[in-house]
């Protein structure tokens, strides 16, 4: 359950950015549709960067501490293996089962086999198939995932989660503001000229989210989520 949950967390943090379509929706903006198109191309620039960003530092993350901030939050590391390429394992299995599937249907659509209906269906289906893959191997008795058999990768409870090493200690809150300008970026238009109050509404509704979390993570763990990930390797 704790690396379902690390998992959930990350693609949250990765879809952090867009939030602010949730301000959009509670205070829509007025205009004509060159206005409303506008506000959705200045969302979707300050998103698509946001979502850039966060995954760059997932990455690098994941390759300088074993640990991705999901992990991070949920107290676990990886440990052996080739961190490298398990950043790339997952997105290798999912393109080579979408090639596959595409192949397979569109076969099947031809010969009349399927109906356009249900091919849709399983084109969407589809989707999940690395996931739900990943999830039948996590449930066996070595609790590891398809990607993890692959890359010899072995991911275990973090002993060190609370404890950043030296090194990291003078900036060791710098990942913490870096989610939250990601998250927060969009309330610096409402300096623009009109303000976009909806997108701005979303900036402060995500960052509270996140000041929230933060919160709770330090008076349970002793730590913030910027510590934890950046702890010292087991």
């Amino acid at each position: 359950m704790r690396r379902i949950a690390s998992y959930v967390f990350d693609w949250v943090l990765l879809g952090a950015p867009w939030f602010a379509y949730l301000g959009l929706a509670l205070v829509p903006e007025r205009g004509n549709w060159i206005s409303g198109l506008a506000v959705a191309a200045t969302m979707t620039m300050l998103a698509g960067a946001g979502t850039v960003i966060m995954l760059v530092l997932q990455a690098v993350l994941f390759l300088k501490r074993g640990r991705t901030l999901g992990m991070a939050a949920t107290g676990l590391v990886a440990t052996k293996g080739r961190r490298w390429l398990a950043l790339f394992v997952g997105p290798l299995l999912l393109i080579v089962v979408e090639l596959v599937q595409f192949q397979t249907i569109s076969q099947l659509r031809a010969t009349d086999v399927l109906s356009e209906t249900a091919a849709s269906v399983l084109q969407t289906i589809s989707f999940v198939a690395t996931p739900a893959l990943n999830l039948v191997f996590l449930v066996g008795s070595q609790r590891r995932t398809l990607s993890d058999f692959l890359c010899g990768q072995l991911v275990v409870r973090d002993p060190g989660q609370s404890a950043p090493p030296q090194s990291f200690r003078t900036g060791r809150n710098i990942v913490d503001w870096i989610v939250a300008a990601v998250i927060g970026a969009p309330i610096a238009t409402i300096l623009g000229s009109p303000p976009i109050f909806g997108l701005a509404l979303g900036g402060v509704l995500g960052l509270l989210a996140f000041g929230a979390f933060e919160l709770i993570l330090r008076k349970r763990t002793g730590a913030t989520l910027g510590e934890r990930v950046l702890a010292k390797s087991p």
